[in-house]
């Protein structure tokens, strides 16, 4: 029979007004468009196509639910040109439907239904049936024309702006785009009217209210506080489906509290998702680092602690944890492991450098070297990984390996490294190469504005006089506290300290005596 038929198309449709409700709910704001063809699809009579509900002979039967104030149920004049009113909620989340949140529950006739005028945009009246054709046939739900009509244009307008937060941050949006909350209202009237289901055999089911994405996350850490991890992570998810492209804080917060259950594995799947969708965001970087670290891995950690001081370089949480790995890399225990287990499959750079550092520390030279060796296939700033191979080949002899890659060293003309130019210097100094007043003249240059630098820069040219003239060091002190009076700098001393040693030179061993205690940082 065709009634049966008929009865078909409409479960049908009922069923995509719920998909489209829910996937709305989910965030697809655009998925109102689809509700609207539906509506048009149910309720819409012209002269080329019938409503679902004409074909069933229901039209007149059917009792929608209404609950929205119409333009004749407001409460102030709408006869100014310039008036607006929208039956939208206004949240700390943006735009939302009001749905069972309305004082109105009204039941009416399709045709009251549809024409009832629900909006005022620019004093114009428009009714359900405007906002639902104008969406179907004008906006993209079954085509999009060259040009939108005057209520097309009324529906999009701008009509004002409003703030939502992220992650403390205000982002301004625009009041645009009206017919995308209404038609969800309508969705929610259409999905509540119980004749629709009572005249045509079908189970009522309505649909599942969701929260709001911060309601969701406000219960999931009152949880966590609770120290009920499980239930967090269950509310944290449905805070990600209401806001999935924008729910950096709820992925940063599941991944705490996967932490607490000693899950690392779903912890890290979630803090990359955070950091993913706000690369701006320190504080998964940070909790990432922390699992990282607790797996002995790192390098990792020490990259994810890298990305958050560029976003932020006074976090403390992200200064403290790059030290504390740092210096787990000097400890004969910490090498040891990482050397076996970490360093064969790190790509690191910067990790590499510091392992290699710190096996320098306990005179692994070889070890040092091939971890030096590595780094510099992974770097993009190759000079002080050189110059460490360079010191590397000094500390084992291979004299002429050093010289070669000093010397390439000191013929750049662009370098930026404070502490590769010092360690050119010193080996200048310490070997008798190269043209050192050259050196020193150049490198004050580079590092002009740079106090600290400057500083050592003027310690070594001060030797390197004494070392080879007669210099009067009484001068030399009095200058060198007039212009650096209060400077403390943490600086090894130990190969110069050979070197003024084999000099057996009274006053060269007196103004470096001078210049260890001068330049030795002040204790914490």
């Amino acid at each position: 029979m065709e009634t049966d038929r008929y009865k078909e198309q409409l479960k049908m449709q009922i069923e995509f007004l719920k998909r489209s409700s829910e996937l709305f709910d989910q965030g697809s704001k655009s998925e109102s468009i689809r509700i609207a063809v539906v509506l048009r699809t149910l309720f819409r009579d012209t002269e080329k196509s019938t409503s679902i509900f004409r074909l069933l002979g229901q039209k007149e039967n059917i009792h929608l639910l209404s609950t929205l104030e119409t333009i004749d149920e407001l409460r102030f004049p709408v006869e100014m040109a310039s008036t607006h009113f929208l039956p939208i909620m206004l949240t700390s989340d943006g735009q939302k439907p009001y749905l069972d949140e309305t004082e109105k529950r009204k039941l009416v006739s399709i045709s009251d239904w549809l024409n009832e005028k629900i909006i005022i945009i620019d004093g114009n009246g428009l009714s359900r049936e405007d906002i639902i054709v104008t969406a179907a046939n004008k906006d993209g739900g079954t085509h999009v024309p060259e040009k939108l009509n005057v209520k097309a244009k009324l529906l999009k307008k701008c009509v004002g702006n409003y703030a939502t937060y992220e992650n403390g941050v205000a982002i301004n949006r625009e009041l645009t785009n009206h017919h995308f909350i209404i038609l969800r209202q309508l969705a929610f009237e259409v999905l509540e009217s119980r004749s629709i289901y009572e005249l045509n055999d079908m189970e009522f089911q309505p649909i599942v209210k969701l929260k709001s994405y911060r309601e969701y996350l406000q219960e999931a850490w009152s949880f966590q506080k609770e120290n009920k991890h499980y239930k967090a992570i269950e509310l944290f998810k449905k805070a990600i489906i209401v806001k999935d492209g924008n729910a950096a804080i709820a992925y940063n917060s599941m991944g705490n509290s996967y932490i607490e259950i000693d899950d690392r594995e779903e912890a890290m799947i979630a803090y990359q998702k955070a950091i993913e969708l706000d690369p701006a965001y320190v504080d998964p970087l940070v909790n990432l680092a922390l699992v990282y670290h607790k797996g002995k891995r790192y390098d990792l950690a020490l990259s994810a602690y890298e990305k958050a001081l560029k976003v932020d370089k006074k976090h403390n949480q992200a200064v403290r944890g790059f030290i504390v790995i740092k210096n787990l890399l000097t400890l004969k225990d910490e090498i040891e492991y990482q050397y076996k287990n970490v360093f064969p499959v790190s790509d690191d750079s910067n990790y590499l450098v510091h392992l290699s550092l710190g096996l320098m520390k306990h005179s692994r030279w070889l070890e040092a070297l091939k971890v030096m060796e590595k780094a510099l296939k992974f770097t993009e700033e190759p000079e002080l990984i050189l110059c460490n191979i360079g010191v590397i080949y000094l500390k084992i002899g291979n004299l002429d390996k050093a010289e070669k890659i000093f010397e390439n060293l000191s013929k750049l003309t662009d370098i930026n490294n404070a502490q590769v130019c010092v360690n050119i210097l010193e080996y200048s100094i310490v070997y008798n190469k190269f043209d050192a007043d050259s050196l020193f003249e150049k490198f004050e240059i580079y590092f002009k504005d740079d106090n600290d630098s400057l500083c050592i820069i003027m310690m070594l040219k001060v030797l390197y006089r004494v070392s080879t003239e007669e210099v009067d060091i009484k001068a030399e002190i009095q200058k060198f506290n007039k212009k650096y009076l209060d400077i403390r700098i943490d600086y090894d001393f130990s190969d110069l300290e050979s070197w003024v040693e084999s000099k057996k030179k009274v006053e060269l061993t007196n103004i470096f005596s001078f210049f260890k205690e001068k330049m030795r940082p002040i204790s914490m």
